[in-house]
């Protein structure tokens, strides 16, 4: 297994990752866990003052806050469901509840401008 971290910018209107570090899984510990944690701590010290981490749904939010990390954005999948940590009260009849309530999405509003974001490779 092998960890990527990579700047990601654009070139001519085409998305393009650079490559900053490969990390190799440990030998002793060939666990995806720990390589996750070999990524994300190489990761903390190549980022820049004015830069952001952004990882996909197989991080855990926890590891990120215990490595130590304050700018980060982790990608979900699109259709994913946010739950409240606390199960809901039973009825009394039918079937224990097994999930959290349902968090609602925050409505985003449109009439805020977008701002545009400086891409690799423009001047």
């Amino acid at each position: 297994m092998l960890g990527i971290i990579a700047r990601v910018g654009s070139l001519n209107g085409q998305r393009v990752a650079i490559i900053r570090a490969l990390v190799r899984v440990d030998p002793d510990d060939p666990s995806e866990a720990k390589l996750q944690a070999r990524v994300v701590t190489k990761a903390v010290e190549m980022l820049d003052e004015d830069e952001i981490l952004v990882f996909d749904a197989g991080f855990k939010v926890r590891e990120l806050q215990e490595a130590g990390l304050d700018r980060y954005e982790v990608r979900l999948a699109k259709n994913f469901t946010a739950r409240r940590n606390v199960l809901l009260p039973y009825k009394g009849h039918g079937r224990r509840p097994e999930y959290g309530a349902p968090v609602r999405h925050i409505q985003v509003d449109v009439r805020v401008p977008y701002r545009e974001v400086e891409r690799f490779g423009e001047q």
